[in-house]
């Protein structure tokens, strides 16, 4: 199976630590095709990059996260979207190419939501952390 390729857009570097260890605990699974610290022109780089996925914090696109999203599904439409929110976040009803995520909730399910929206069998190990910590 061919790794997925991931677009991060994270400006916090912690949190961007985070999801890139998060994405790092299945070796060959990922490439990390591009790093953005802001949501200007990302709609452009995405149509050209052309991801699987794109992992993208809420607080990084700002107020105008629905517009990036829908420029984003528009410029490269076979790339799906994990929006990070700070906050818990009831998710999208019946939405195929996105997931909305808390950030407390990454650790388990940033891997089961990548896996799902890109065809996956979504199954992963539970026992690592928001920060790739495992559990005993």
């Amino acid at each position: 199976m061919a790794p997925l390729r991931i677009v991060i857009v994270v400006r916090h570097l912690r949190l961007r630590r985070a999801i890139e260890d998060l994405l790092g605990i299945t070796p060959g699974r990922v490439v990390i095709v591009g790093r953005f610290t802001r949501g200007r022109s990302l709609a452009r780089a995405v149509g050209r990059l052309a991801p699987d996925a794109v992992v993208a914090s809420i607080r990084t696109l700002g107020r105008e996260h629905a517009v990036v999203s829908a420029e984003v599904g528009r410029v490269s439409p076979d790339s799906k979207l994990i929006l990070i929110h700070p906050v818990p976040v009831l998710p999208r009803a019946a939405q195929e190419q996105t997931v909305d995520l808390s950030e407390d909730d990454l650790g388990r399910r940033l891997w089961p939501a990548l896996e799902r929206l890109t065809g996956g069998s979504g199954e992963r190990d539970e026992s690592a952390d928001v920060l790739g910590a495992t559990s005993r």
